[in-house]
């Protein structure tokens, strides 16, 4: 329910010598609680509606466009972790992959790829799996209880064939070098099982 709430000012603004106080009346409108809630709802509410009507209306245009553009072409994008290029069946891998073969034979494949120079070793280890990179030669073990082995990254990069017997003097500096990094780094002394066999370097 409104209602009518009449405010009378007093001033003290009389001429000079004047006992009087001059009143001024000015008459103001107020609200219930109840009022002005429904006020502001009716806002929110008119708001909304002109926003989803903007939506709707751009979706509209939108789709327009795209109906009058010509066919692009479909890109499967497929992200997969800690995968190499030995675990697919389309780069000659190991592994049967016969549904990803297929979408490969159908599509393109990246063939080219490049791997940027580094001057400085890589080195890495997780839950047991370890590996250094220096230069075109790459020594990997997998698992805490994997043999070292040695690739030639520039000749096999899809790691098909281990070259540890091939190069012993070679894998036995990288594995070394490994061990270096490991202690320095807190990898060792090994927390897996089995125990790591510094000796042969071999767990």
């Amino acid at each position: 329910m409104k209602r009518q709430t009449r405010i009378v000012h007093t001033s003290h603004d009389s001429p000079p010598g004047s006992s009087r106080r001059r009143q001024s009346a000015h008459s103001f409108r107020l609200e219930n609680g109840a009022d002005c809630r429904r006020r502001l709802l009716r806002r929110k509410i008119s708001g909304l509606v002109r926003s989803i009507t903007l939506l709707i209306a751009g979706a509209v245009l939108l789709g327009s466009a795209w109906a009058g553009a010509a066919p692009r072409p479909n890109i499967l994008i497929i992200l997969s972790d800690d995968m190499g290029w030995s675990d697919l069946g389309c780069y000659g891998g190991e592994i049967n992959t016969p549904n990803l073969d297929g979408l490969a034979a159908k599509g393109l494949r990246f063939t080219q790829d490049r791997s940027l120079h580094r001057a400085a070793p890589l080195y890495w280890e997780h839950e047991g799996n370890r590996a250094l990179r220096e230069g075109k030669w790459k020594i990997v073990a997998k698992g805490p209880g994997g043999a070292w082995e040695l690739y030639d990254m520039e000749a096999d990069r899809t790691e098909s064939h281990d070259l540890a017997t091939q190069y012993p003097a070679r894998i036995k500096g990288m594995i070394a070098h490994w061990e270096t990094w490991a202690t320095q780094n807190e990898v060792l002394p090994w927390i897996w099982k089995p125990a790591y066999d510094r000796a042969a370097g071999r767990p």
